[in-house]
């Protein structure tokens, strides 16, 4: 304490109480953008190689856990230690384990590092998709199987418990999930209904591979069929094939940047004329909305025209419906979280 008080009185002789407080003032500010920055990227890297989750189940001991997976140990401790200094990690003795941020990070907001991470190439190379040099799409690609297995993990936590009950309320046999991704919506839904047989379609060659893993794993084959493909070509791909109900989670926003959804709606009349969709989608917020509350949905809705994406209003979603020839059932909105749940009939 005491050597504490003699390095301010230091300090303030020296560059004087004015300059101390402006550049204390300047480093937080720079701090509050350029750690989030940083930590993720550690984060990302920590998880891709498997020892956040190795913590998960045991204390760490970082030099064997380096020799075992052939890391450079110096690096590892520097990453290990910077989490720690941020309380994600812990140590005692020099063995790691989970702190309780951590713990969140693995168990329960692991979805929306993992989407993140997905776009990772995208944020790298924004200043040429500004300046014209690339373009996403052709030299810059987002990884699909993290899209796939971080929107799975997203929708479990709230919207594929919610539809999964809407399937059973009206005993829906046959599901077919567009843009099924790493199946995780059909893969807890036939694991929480028995009576139910599940289809998917996923135009990821990543996704399609990883679903199939976690199809096998659950041991779920003879009830969970997927398709690589189009959706756009969902009557050659599906021909043959009666369905009860159509899901989507989060995907045919990805073709509202060209207006391509309606061909696929007007597709889906002539289909799947008196069928049900369930469509389920994250609402694009008015910038004075999110300049009040800053939320991910403003990292949410600047990533999607880079992307070739499009968000859509309520009301834009509703005009799209009535422009295809649905009838809207039901809708669930949920402002504070930007998201709502359509039960249409088709």
């Amino acid at each position: 304490m005491i050597r504490r008080i003699v390095e301010i009185i230091k300090m303030i002789r020296y560059f004087g109480v004015k300059k101390i407080f402006e550049t204390k003032k300047a480093s937080d500010f720079a701090q509050s953008f350029l750690r989030g920055f940083v930590a993720s990227h550690v984060i990302f890297t920590l998880l891709n190689v498997g020892l956040l989750d190795e913590c998960n189940k045991r204390d760490i001991n970082l030099r064997l856990f380096a020799r075992r997976h052939k890391l450079n140990e110096s690096v590892l401790y520097s990453l290990c230690d910077y989490l720690y200094s941020l309380k994600i990690l812990k140590k005692k003795r020099g063995v790691y384990s989970l702190d309780s941020k951590g713990y969140t990070i693995v168990n329960r907001a692991r979805g929306f590092f993992d989407v993140w991470y997905a776009y990772q190439p995208v944020l790298y190379n924004l200043e040429s998709i500004l300046r014209g040099e690339k373009k996403y799409g052709k030299e810059i690609i987002r990884r699909g199987k993290y899209v796939a297995k971080g929107s799975g993990e997203i929708g479990n936590l709230l919207v594929f418990p919610f539809v999964a009950k809407i399937i059973q309320k009206y005993k829906f046999r046959k599901v077919l999930d567009l843009g099924c991704g790493d199946c995780s919506f059909l893969v807890y839904s036939c694991k929480n209904n028995p009576n139910l047989l599940g289809y998917g379609i996923d135009i990821s060659e990543e996704a399609i591979l990883y679903a199939k893993s976690r199809i096998k794993k659950e041991k779920l084959e003879k009830r969970i069929k997927i398709y690589k493909g189009d959706i756009f070509d969902i009557d050659k791909i599906m021909e043959g094939l009666d369905i009860d109900v159509i899901t989507s989670f989060f995907t045919l926003h990805e073709f509202l940047f060209d207006k391509k959804i309606i061909r696929l709606f007007k597709k889906f009349k002539r289909f799947f004329k008196g069928k049900y969709l369930i469509l389920c989608e994250y609402l694009r917020q008015s910038e004075e909305d999110l300049r009040k509350k800053p939320t991910l949905q403003s990292e949410y809705q600047m990533i999607h025209p880079l992307t070739s994406q499009g968000l859509a209003s309520r009301e834009e979603w509703e005009k799209l419906f009535w422009e295809a020839g649905f009838t809207i059932v039901k809708e669930e909105c949920f402002e504070s979280l930007g998201l709502c749940i359509f039960f249409l009939r088709i």
